[in-house]
């Protein structure tokens, strides 16, 4: 999203956005994708075999994509053939191009990933669209996040079927990270948001674009709701308001189900946001004083009792920012 982060929590607390638009024409083909509702109407809408996204014409990435996995889609197997390329119903200019990732040091990553469409070779193709992906960090894309998309396909088989909505977050614009002569933007971070809508249940994970350790996966679950703060995005939108809130405020204790691998901060790492918190604001703690955004891997509710309305108030406070979250 292009909504500064700051701008965008002071704002949050007073308005919710809902989305409630139907797709039309060519995206009849992609209602599948749309049935609990798009994540916002912000960005160019492109349907394709396996998936929804929402494309940000300034940052050349997209905003959301969304895709519907069920058991018989991941049972099916049929092999890998690479063709990355831009997207040609997108203008030269607001679109990605090969040349932008060539040198770059960061791996063309899928957001809707080409292991999810052994199904069709259609839908494969389509997973290489440029407009599908997004910089990021090689041990990133090649450990944690590919463990990740792993467990997505395991849940889809072992639940029947699961909506997935993947996607970056950059915080405060651009800032300079950008790849490529169309200055493609480098996220600051990956979400991606995993709903079961026979057991109306939802896990999410936040994880900064950077080398991490696959054995920590658990440790960056995080609630919807959370993201959501993060993002602007609205998931689940077209729920029932009080069962969104009843899903999106709640932080899975496992891995649904599935054995997570061991680590010291898996069960840890990230804590939901309590009630009595506000959620729009920087919490300073007062041990530390290092200031975070809440569901921060190192956010301590019991000691971050100083609330600051902004970033700068913080700073001038003589708080740092926390290294994890980048507040």
């Amino acid at each position: 999203m292009k909504i500064p982060f700051r701008i965008f929590l002071a704002f949050f607390c007073f308005f919710t956005l809902s989305f409630t638009s139907a797709l039309a024409g060519p995206l009849e083909d992609c209602a599948e994708y749309a049935k609990y509702g798009i994540p916002s109407e912000d960005g160019k809408l492109l349907c394709r075999t396996g998936y929804l996204l929402a494309h940000d014409g300034d940052f050349k990435t997209p905003i959301w994509v969304a895709e519907h996995l069920t058991k018989e889609k991941i049972l099916e197997k049929l092999p890998r053939k690479d063709s990355f390329r831009p997207d040609p119903d997108l203008s030269p200019g607001s679109r990605a191009e090969l040349a932008d990732y060539k040198g770059s040091g960061f791996d063309r990553g899928h957001m809707a990933p080409n292991a999810d469409f052994g199904w069709s070779a259609e839908a494969q193709s389509e997973s290489f669209l440029l407009s599908n992906m997004v910089p990021q960090n090689p041990n990133n894309n090649q450990r944690i996040w590919a463990a990740l998309e792993g467990y997505v396909r395991d849940w889809a088989i072992a639940r029947g079927e699961v909506f997935v909505y993947s996607g970056p977050v950059y915080i405060d614009d651009k800032a300079g990270k950008s790849i490529g002569k169309n200055e493609v933007g480098v996220p600051d971070f990956l979400y991606k948001v995993i709903f079961d809508p026979k057991k109306k249940e939802a896990i999410a994970f936040l994880m900064p674009n950077e080398a991490l350790d696959p054995n920590d996966l658990a440790g960056y679950i995080i609630p919807v709701r959370d993201i959501e703060y993060v993002t602007g995005l609205n998931f689940l939108s077209k729920l029932p308001r009080k069962e969104q809130n009843r899903i999106e405020k709640v932080m899975p204790a496992g891995m649904w189900g599935v054995n997570a691998p061991s680590s010291e901060k898996s069960e840890t790492n990230f804590k939901p946001v309590e009630e009595n918190v506000a959620v729009g604001d920087f919490h300073g703690n007062t041990s530390s004083h290092k200031f975070h955004r809440p569901g921060c891997k190192d956010y301590d509710c019991k000691s971050c009792t100083q609330i600051f309305k902004k970033r700068e108030e913080a700073l001038s406070a003589g708080y740092t920012p926390c290294g994890i979250c980048k507040p």
